[in-house]
């Protein structure tokens, strides 16, 4: 979701949009090659990852606005900041466009591996070398390398101003700061989510777990906040915000309060799969099997 729309992504690569308003039906649009992960929408473009690269459609009506063909794809959710598109194309290295007209700006070369994470300034992946790797926004140059030991599951997020966290394939949670790359904290997880993914937000850090586990962590110091079992054995990512965080499994959410873990409210659907949520302007956005809804 962002602004007017909700964009919903098909593997074999048909892309809908909806008015996030009422769930309006607004558009549908076909990318070649496949979609491989997330897309990101923002200002007007829909920037999508393919097989055979990256897409972007104009969020009004689905047209192909601009395409980038690479010779293996994009396997990595791109990040937007301003007019500004960064992407990971396999094997090949991180590059920067031009959101409106699809000029490149820059090309860094390395392995990339998982998401993206870009904020103002701050442009930093994953390298499937095992490294923490900061770019400078305008011109790709490495401004800090971080060994890891194993590359990451997923993308790096910003947990608190400053602040980033990385959770590796050997299953190792760590902070760094995002000035200079230096680790502040880290340890290993017994076991994590099949999803191999959390969430952060406000300073805090949430992972579930295949027990039914979701642990939050304070971000600055690594310290467990608090932690709850929601009775699953295959928990999905969760979903954060300043104020709460939603976990979810087989059709079912689960609202917490972010500070102290506190149930808030739970909705059961008659479906047995669903994708993570998604949060956005007060609004939960949920796929169910074929079904979008959306819920206060």
């Amino acid at each position: 979701p962002a602004g007017e729309y909700v964009a919903c992504l098909s593997g074999d690569g048909t892309v809908r949009a909806f008015s996030s308003k009422d769930g309006a039906r607004l558009w549908l649009s076909t990318v070649a090659g496949g979609i491989t992960a997330s897309g990101v929408l923002a200002a007007g473009r829909l920037v999508v990852p393919t097989g055979k690269g990256i897409v972007a459609l104009d969020a009004k009506d689905g047209h192909v606005a601009w395409q980038i063909d690479a010779p293996y794809g994009s396997t990595a959710a791109p990040a937007i900041v301003g007019r500004r598109v960064y992407a990971a194309f396999k094997n090949i290295g991180v590059k920067a466009f031009d959101l409106l007209s699809g000029e490149q700006v820059f090309n860094k070369t390395f392995a990339p591996a998982g998401a993206l994470l870009a904020d103002g300034d701050l442009v930093v992946c994953g390298t499937e070398t095992g490294s923490l790797v900061r770019l400078d926004a305008d011109t790709g140059r490495e401004k800090w390398k971080l060994d890891l030991g194993a590359p990451p599951n997923m993308g790096p997020t910003l947990a608190a101003p400053g602040v980033i966290v990385a959770f590796t394939k050997d299953r190792v949670l760590r902070a760094v700061r995002a000035d200079n790359g230096k680790e502040m904290w880290r340890f290993r997880l017994a076991a994590v989510s099949g999803s191999e993914s959390f969430a952060a937000a406000a300073g805090r850090v949430f992972v579930t777990d295949k027990s039914g586990w979701i642990n939050a962590f304070d971000a600055a110091t690594g310290a467990s906040i608090w932690r709850r079992n929601e009775g699953f054995t295959d928990m999905g990512g969760p979903c954060a915000t300043s104020t709460s965080v939603i976990s979810s499994s087989r059709g079912r959410l689960t609202c917490r309060d972010a500070d102290s873990g506190d149930f808030i409210w739970r909705l059961d659907a008659e479906s047995r799969d669903n994708a993570a949520p998604a949060a956005a302007a007060g609004r939960i956005f949920v796929l169910y099997d074929n079904e979008l809804r959306c819920y206060e």
